[in-house]
This record gives C-alpha cells, structure tokens and sequence, in this order.
C-alpha cells in the first residue's frame, strides 16, 4: 500500500490532481492524504492570536467544503482521503509531512488558486 499526499488550496486545479490521484491508485487499496499548508499572519500585528485562529478555522473549514466536493463526485461509498491543515510555507510543510508520514508519491496541480501550486 502506498502513501500519496495531494496537496490542495481548494481550487478547481486541485480537485482536478485529487480525481487523478483517486484514478491512478484508488483510497481502497492505498493511503491519501490532502494537505492544505496556510500562511501564517505577518509579526508585529496585535490581533496576532486572533488572526492565526481565524486562518486555521478559515483552513479547517475549507477543507471540509473541499472533502465534500470530492465526495460527491466520488460517491458515498468510497473512502474518504485523510486531511491534513497545517500552518506554514507549502515546500516546508510538503518535506516534513513526506518525512513524517513516509509518503511514497506527491501528486498535485500545476495552477493553484493563489499562485502557491
């Protein structure tokens, strides 16, 4: 069983990389994982705390939004991918999660949403 991680910033481009993903090695017979990385908020601001939970509930609920379109494409009756929202740059969040999580393959769009994929 292999372990693939889809990055993802929610975008059309990326459930498309999901689909594909999906195709090629089905959540039956293998692990995915669907990454979302977010940028932390700038220092020097003084709703930092405040700032940084809003970003991650913001994530957090993307994701959720983001798990529902693949699912209704996917069907009920397939597994759904693992998530993952995790605050950081995108290459730094991708090697830890791979180093971490013993990922075999990454799978991801070439056009994101915010220019990050």
């Amino acid at each position: 069983m292999k372990h693939l991680l889809v990055p993802t910033d929610f975008s059309d481009g990326s459930l498309s990389a999901c689909r594909y993903a999906l195709a090629m090695f089905p959540a039956t017979d293998h692990h995915i994982t669907l990454l979302h990385a977010y940028v932390e908020p700038l220092p020097g601001y003084t709703t930092m705390v405040q700032m940084t939970s809003t970003a991650d509930a913001d994530s957090v609920e993307a994701m959720a939004g983001f798990v529902k379109r693949l699912r209704d494409e996917m069907g009920a009756s397939e597994p759904v991918p693992a998530t993952k929202v995790v605050m950081g740059l995108l290459p730094a969040v991708i090697n830890d999660t791979c180093d971490a999580q013993r990922v075999d393959l990454i799978v991801m769009g070439t056009q994101g949403a915010g220019g990050s994929l």
